[in-house]
């Protein structure tokens, strides 16, 4: 670096710098400003469409309440397409999915579920609509499928709800011995007493005795049983 001799040299090299740098100075500054402004409105933006998200899914979960399932699914198609970028989307496609269902379309479900995982940001989310979507899987007789869908998942708050579905999982591809083992676990992890746990009491009781020890001729799904992280 130059080494000036007098303040009168180096204020007319500062002088010589800003003549020749003027244009560059001026171009940062305006196009940190812009950076900036755009990051202001971007936000003001998510912000006020994230609100409107919230009123419209709470006029469909009102919508649902009162039976109107027709009005309410279309407001969530509306949602869906309109604040794909909130969280109260993949909301909406969940509660659809469940409208779908009320009225026996297991296809449609499927789809509004496969939207749901796919646009979820959130983990809890994301492992709620994979949840619901294996369910929808097996109904549709796809057990290849689910397994696939939930190996190596996390479950997250839903620990007893993907053992059972494992558990499901194993029974449709006809290995009861691990079918057995899943639910068990399932059934420790719930409270005594409680529906869920007497529904996977009777799944239990109408396994009945099983030979564990025979070898299954299904895949392995050895990631799939294994107990979820709480």
């Amino acid at each position: 670096m130059e080494i000036y001799q007098s303040e009168q040299e180096q204020a007319e090299a500062l002088k010589q710098w800003w003549r020749e740098n003027t244009r560059v100075v001026i171009g940062v500054v305006v196009i940190g400003l812009g950076a900036a402004f755009a990051v202001w409105t971007w936000r003001d933006y998510h912000k006020t469409q994230a609100e409107k998200a919230a009123v419209e899914y709470g006029q469909l979960v009102v919508e649902v309440k009162r039976g109107a399932a027709k009005e309410g699914f279309e407001r969530g198609v509306r949602i869906m397409g309109e604040f794909s970028g909130t969280p109260y989307a993949v909301l909406a496609a969940l509660a659809n999915a469940r409208l779908a269902l009320d009225n026996g379309d297991v296809a449609a479900a499927r789809t509004q579920l496969e939207w749901a995982l796919a646009h979820a940001r959130e983990t809890s989310l994301q492992q709620l609509a994979r949840l619901r979507l294996a369910r929808v899987m097996l109904e549709q007789g796809e057990a290849q499928a689910a397994f696939k869908l939930m190996s190596g998942a996390e479950a997250g708050g839903y620990s007893a709800e993907y053992v059972e579905v494992q558990g499901d999982i194993h029974l449709a591809l006809k290995q009861p011995g691990s079918a057995r083992s899943a639910w068990l676990r399932a059934l420790q992890a719930v409270p005594a007493g409680t529906d869920k746990a007497a529904l996977l009491q009777m799944k239990l009781d109408d396994l009945g005795a099983v030979n564990t020890s025979a070898p299954s001729t299904a895949p392995s799904t050895a990631s799939a049983t294994a107990p979820a992280k709480p």
